[in-house]
């Protein structure tokens, strides 16, 4: 009987010692969540969604910030939203931290917030402070999303206090365009409130006889103490396959204006373009520059060369440091990158792949035509290609050359224009030689 006595005193007392731990270990940490609005919020409206933490006579903070996953919803972490916060708490000093989470719902119904686990540290006050981790879970929320009043369905819908849209078109066609013209349409969307990421997708025109080269679309947010900026730029290149009259429709972007509490509507008028289906005269500007290349006296071009030849003796008699330093330059050169260019867009014919070949080309037409502020492959068929080069030009825009013997024509219209142009270059250069005055008059 003593001895069971003496067991009862023993387990009595271990609880009382270990009871009020674990009633102050319990109490040491507060965790609570909370979202804004708290019921009911519009499809596409931000939803501020925050994880407050707090610790009893220490300072309580998340080391690592929990992946939060909403179903139906994008979640955005925005930059310096982080508070610290002090309370009162049943008479006890609590101090801890506020981790804020935007969360835009794209679709409408209920917007659940799950339990999230999250690790607490908790730190005491002093020079020799402890550090302790407390594991928990966040408690579940609901609200309910709805499309805003008047429109029954809406996809990837904004919600912002502002939206600006431009468009534009470059080059400016003020003249009717060719056949294999190119123009490149550029829109940028720009909203305050909210991130760029929640702008949608713009898909390119599909009209009949115009082939588009979307560009990967640019997207970019700012942030100026708390106001956030989101920014979205699609780029697309309509090349012009056929003539006739094309006709791009208007757009409509239909957002939710927060500041004014209403739907809000920007529009993008209708754009016509005329392509002619003029072919490029059998006597181009190239043969004109032969012509007149060989009309021309020898002797004007004579000191040129003696120059340049001097200057190439001299040049293999300098020192080799020097060779070096200049070795880089060389290699970042327009010679030796215009060269690359072209051997890119011979490798791509050769391929047969037409779109991969219709990207080099209009990367490589940029040499040639780098006075333009657009280059267009009609401009480089006037100055330097001729009628054969024209047809087979026009051949790849057609979509026509993909065999091999089409393949081959395509790359020798290409060489051909790339010497015509080689020596419209050589003509300039040695007329403003001669626009010098003679060494030996």
């Amino acid at each position: 009987m003593n001895r069971a006595f003496l067991y009862r005193v023993i387990v009595l007392v271990c609880w009382l010692l270990v009871l009020p731990q674990l009633a102050v270990g319990q109490t040491d940490i507060v965790v609570r969540t909370a979202v804004e609005p708290e019921d009911h919020v519009l499809v596409g409206q931000k939803i501020k969604f925050t994880i407050d933490v707090f610790a009893k006579d220490a300072w309580a903070s998340l080391p690592q910030l929990p992946q939060i996953e909403i179903q139906g919803s994008i979640v955005y972490l925005p930059s310096g939203q982080s508070l610290r916060l002090s309370e009162t708490i049943d008479g006890d000093s609590y101090t801890g931290q506020r981790y804020q989470w935007w969360v835009y719902p794209r679709r409408p119904g209920t917007v659940s917030i799950k339990s999230i686990d999250v690790e607490v540290n908790q730190k005491s006050f002093g020079v020799n402070a402890e550090s302790i981790i407390h594991s928990t879970q966040t408690e579940p929320l609901k609200l309910n999303a709805t499309y805003p009043e008047g429109i029954r369905s809406a996809d990837d819908l904004v919600c912002a206090e502002s939206l600006q849209v431009s468009d534009t078109w470059n080059p400016i066609a003020t003249e009717p365009l060719k056949i294999g013209d190119g123009l490149t349409r550029t829109i940028s969307r720009t909203i305050s409130g909210a991130p760029g990421m929640l702008l949608p997708n713009l898909s390119p025109e599909n009209i009949e006889g115009i082939e588009a080269y979307p560009k990967q679309p640019e997207v970019s947010d700012t942030s100026n103490r708390g106001s956030l900026m989101g920014r979205r730029t699609d780029a697309v290149t309509y090349v012009f396959k056929t003539s006739g009259s094309f006709t791009f429709p208007a757009q409509e972007f239909i957002w939710w204006n927060e500041s004014a509490k209403q739907l809000e509507t920007v529009e993008l008028p209708q754009q016509t373009f005329e392509v002619l289906a003029t072919e490029i005269a059998p006597e181009s500007s190239a043969t004109k520059i032969n012509d007149n290349q060989s009309s021309k006296p020898k002797s004007q071009s004579l000191p040129a060369w003696i120059a340049a030849s001097l200057f190439l003796v001299v040049a293999l008699y300098l020192s080799r440091h020097w060779t070096n330093m200049k070795y880089h330059e060389l290699l970042n050169s327009p010679f030796i990158q215009e060269r690359k260019t072209f051997k890119a867009l011979v490798a791509a014919a050769q391929s047969k792949n037409i779109d991969e070949t219709m990207h080099r080309l209009y990367r490589w037409i940029d040499f040639p035509l780098h006075d333009c502020d657009a280059p267009q492959i009609g401009v480089l068929l006037e100055r330097f290609g001729s009628a054969s080069d024209t047809i087979q030009i026009q051949k790849l825009l057609s979509g026509e050359s993909s065999g091999n013997r089409n393949s081959d024509d395509f790359i020798r219209a290409c060489r051909s224009i790339r010497k015509n142009w080689r020596h419209n270059k050589v003509q300039v250069d040695q007329q403003q030689t001669s626009a010098l005055p003679k060494l030996n008059p």
